[in-house]
């Protein structure tokens, strides 16, 4: 795997994906940092996947170096072929894309912690880092059409929680619960008249609070439109049974776990895969 903080940016990924390069970075906040990039390396027929998506969720898949300690399984579930080096890969919300000619850009906001691959790294980032990427996906856009709106996540969540309340439009209701360690960090979310914003405070066990503060909230489930990420145990274990028990119908509905305590992205996607909810 290339360093990106020692190489310059090639014009596509060493697996094929496109290059994020670093123009400039942002600390939003005590928990979040934001990095823009020059996306290069998308191909002509894919540059509508990026500038276009009518998901508020789009995210895209950053590729790390792979660290030392990673087991077996988890090398060989991020490995891209046999004859390739081990990847990481992280997962971000793309806050925003643009396009200025044929020039593609975009933001991603990082949550700003001491460890890990991803948060060390945007820290550090300088204009000129790059990272190869994959994506973008997304699963999830508001609709105009429903009766009210749950979003609650916690600050990982939060550019995504964020870009569906820029997309709804004025007359739409609902609730949004975040679980943030500092308040300024809810600084990223947009005014909406229609949406009720409540900041909690994580507990010892992240994911406890937002749960306990989601489910204090008046759900009528009829005509709900529900996204709910953040940790995954509190969110599949807490969160998605109470909506269920309510009558919320969950099964397609946007409801997700990021990330497990405890775990690494890799050991999260066993996690995950040894947990999938049957209903």
């Amino acid at each position: 795997m290339v360093d990106s903080n020692e190489k310059p940016a090639p014009a596509a990924g060493p697996h094929g994906g496109a290059v994020f390069v670093v123009t400039g970075t942002e600390r939003l906040s005590p928990t979040l940092q934001r990095v823009a990039f020059e996306i290069r390396g998308v191909p002509a027929e894919e540059v509508e996947e990026f500038t276009a998506s009518p998901d508020t969720d789009m995210y895209v898949k950053l590729i790390f170096p792979a660290p030392e300690g990673l087991t077996a399984e988890e090398l060989e579930a991020n490995s891209p072929g046999e004859d390739e080096d081990a990847i990481v890969m992280r997962t971000y919300t793309l806050h925003s894309v643009a396009v200025e000619g044929e020039r593609i850009t975009g933001v991603v906001d990082f949550v700003a912690h001491g460890e890990g691959l991803a948060g060390p790294w945007a820290l550090a980032a300088a204009e000129g880092d790059w990272l190869e990427v994959f994506g973008p996906g997304g699963n999830y856009a508001p609709d105009a059409g429903a009766a009210r709106h749950l979003l609650a996540g916690d600050a990982a969540a939060l550019p995504a929680i964020a870009a569906a309340m820029r997309a709804m439009p004025a007359e739409a209701v609902g609730d949004v619960v975040v679980e943030t360690p500092h308040p300024s960090d809810m600084g990223l979310l947009p005014e909406h008249p229609g949406l009720r914003v409540r900041h909690v405070t994580p507990w010892e066990t992240p994911g406890d609070a937002l749960a306990a503060a989601v489910r204090q909230v008046h759900v009528e489930p009829e005509g709900l439109q529900v996204f709910v990420h953040g940790e995954a145990h509190a969110v599949m274990k807490k969160i998605r049974p109470w909506l269920k028990d309510l009558g919320v119908t969950v099964r397609g509905a946007s409801i997700s776990g990021y990330w497990r305590q405890g775990r690494s992205e890799e050991g999260f996607r066993l996690w995950k895969r040894d947990n999938r909810p049957e209903d």
